[in-house]
């Protein structure tokens, strides 16, 4: 019996436009396996009224044809723990994607995973009963993941000259009261950040080990620093050697609370969000079931 899955495509999601999805569905899906539909994403937020109409019609599979936003928004319109998640990674980052063992605009490999069939359950955050699947920040990538949200092109390119102008021309630190591992703190930090994958996306990220299978939330607190230490800072993080930098704390937890800083922004998977409540963040163990390369 075949099984039904529904892409759904953000057309405004990366590198979308430059590929004609219709005809690598029916080039390179298995049609005598699957049986498929095509919905396409008209405004912000569209795909979770999506996800959450496809949870009660009877889709066994749905696949999210776009980033890491595109895959935030299906994700957190699912109701039903029986639907299958799998991806078309053809946006910008990619991170959840990449960790997945996906390779980045690479459809026919994508398809070829999802052909195989075979799925393994990960780990899923949420944020005040929002969900994330790779990462969620506070501090400077919120503030990054705001302006990045708002450009018309998206490339590594741009969004390293954020970064990159962020560091040199606006680097701030905030006041954040947090609880961790059951110690109430305040700390002056560039960025709070949780990871549930390896990544932000573009192979970037600060915990190298971080796994969405292994039931961890890993936590990276940078502190306060002299401005002198960048280039190192930052030569350490690309090198992925977050342990040589002696600003930054790396905790592994399954939970913790940071309190409303209304002069800061935080993000989940890239998107971001205002800071206009105390944040609850907490990871379920194997919530949810995904098409990923057989190991």
């Amino acid at each position: 019996m075949k099984q039904k899955i529904a892409f759904i495509i953000n057309p405004f999601s990366g590198s979308v436009k430059k590929r004609n999805i219709p005809e690598a569905i029916e080039k390179y899906l298995d049609l005598t396996k699957y049986d498929y539909e095509i919905i396409y994403t008209e405004y912000s937020g569209h795909a979770i009224e999506i996800a959450k109409s496809l949870s009660t019609n009877g889709t066994d599979i749905i696949c999210a044809v776009g980033g890491d936003g595109s895959l935030h928004e299906i994700g957190n319109g699912i109701m039903n723990d029986s639907i299958t998640l799998a991806v078309l990674p053809v946006g910008s980052g990619n991170g959840s994607a990449t960790h997945l063992g996906y390779k980045p605009r690479d459809l026919p490999y994508a398809f070829d995973i999802i052909n195989t069939g075979f799925t393994t359950r990960i780990d899923v955050g949420t944020i005040n009963q929002k969900k994330f699947y790779s990462v969620f920040g506070v501090g400077i990538d919120g503030h990054i993941a705001y302006e990045y949200k708002h450009r018309t092109k998206r490339s590594f390119f741009a969004y390293a000259s954020l970064v990159t102008k962020q560091l040199l021309t606006a680097l701030k630190f905030h006041d954040l009261e947090f609880t961790l591992n059951g110690v109430d703190r305040k700390e002056k930090v560039l960025t709070l950040c949780g990871f549930n994958s390896d990544q932000f996306g573009y192979s970037v990220g600060i915990v190298p080990w971080a796994s969405a299978k292994d039931g961890l939330l890993e936590v990276a607190i940078l502190k306060k620093f002299n401005p002198i230490k960048l280039p190192w800072i930052t030569f350490c993080l690309l090198i992925k050697k977050p342990t040589w930098i002696s600003e930054l704390e790396l905790h592994s937890v399954t939970e913790l609370r940071i309190k409303k800083n209304e002069l800061m922004k935080f993000q989940m998977d890239g998107d971001p969000f205002i800071f206009s409540e105390d944040l609850h963040i907490y990871l379920t163990n194997a919530a949810v079931k995904f098409i990923v390369p057989k190991q």
